[in-house]
């Protein structure tokens, strides 16, 4: 993988630096609008997703006692954002992030797991409802510590993958989702045709002086494996200026279990609770 790492690596830091380099550029014209930095997304990131693009640290603690940090940072590179004469809007755009993990009691601070996602997605909003295709590629490679200790043998891991996510938003501050994720090529081979199902809700309601908290739980299952999976609850409130939509940060507290989001510990099950900041580039 070595040539694919490469160029795929390249992408990331294309993404990672121009993604939140949007932030600098005005709001768009209404109609078709190329570059349109501020937007580029039609179907909203998913709060509860540990992979989604955006900035994301966080204190972790796992089942067995452990403390560790979570880290993530990643945006979306926006090439086409038209709103249509019906009222729908349509918009494709560059995805990617870079997510770590670092064990914080080691001597040296010993990296885990570092996870680098990247592609393209294509989105469509219609009033109430929306759709997403995207298409991505994950590398995946294990921190330097572990292998030196003996503690892991490093796992040749990798996959490209597309998925359709559904969103519909009956009422203002309240989404339901889900779609599926299949895996079309992947080392090991095996993960090659896994199909992986999604679904979650999210609610957002102004509190404490009218910020805004929100509650979200999300869930996975894969088709052909019963009970590999995982199961996300979240909870925090948002900061900032409560009148903008864009760029919000919030702090929130997260729980998981399931099949562990990192590439090189995807055989493993974990459970953990996490408090810990997020920042939407979009």
């Amino acid at each position: 993988m070595g040539k694919r790492d490469a160029r795929m690596k390249g992408l990331f830091v294309v993404l990672l630096v121009l993604g939140p380099a949007s932030l600098l550029a005005e709001e768009p014209e209404p109609g078709i609008s190329w570059f349109a930095w501020e937007s580029g997304r039609a179907v909203a990131p998913l709060a509860a997703d540990a992979r989604e693009a955006r900035f994301r640290f966080g204190l972790l603690v796992n089942g067995s006692g452990d403390f560790f940090e979570d880290l993530a940072w990643g945006g979306d590179l926006p090439f086409l954002d038209a709103g249509l004469a019906d009222g729908s809007r349509l918009s494709v755009s560059g995805r990617g992030v870079m997510a770590a993990r670092f064990d914080m009691v080691s001597d040296s601070f010993d990296l885990q797991n570092v996870d680098f996602i990247g592609g393209l997605s294509l989105g469509y909003r219609r009033t109430a409802w929306g759709a997403e295709l995207l298409a991505v590629h994950q590398s995946s490679h294990l921190g330097d510590e572990l292998m030196e200790n003996g503690e892991r043998e490093r796992v040749d891991f990798g996959q490209e993958r597309v998925r359709l996510l559904a969103d519909w938003r009956p009422v203002d501050g309240f989404r339901l989702y889900g779609g599926g994720t299949v895996v079309v090529h992947a080392w090991p081979e095996s993960f090659t045709g896994r199909t992986t199902l999604r679904a979650g809700a999210e609610w957002t309601h102004r509190i404490f002086w009218s910020f805004p908290w929100f509650a979200a739980f999300d869930a996975t299952a894969v088709a052909s494996e019963p009970g590999f999976g995982s199961v996300t609850l979240q909870t925090g409130v948002g900061l900032g200026d409560r009148d903008r939509e864009l760029n919000r940060q919030r702090v929130f507290l997260e729980f998981y279990h399931g099949r562990s989001a990192m590439g090189q510990f995807y055989r493993d099950v974990e459970t953990y609770g996490l408090i810990g900041v997020a920042y939407e580039f979009r």
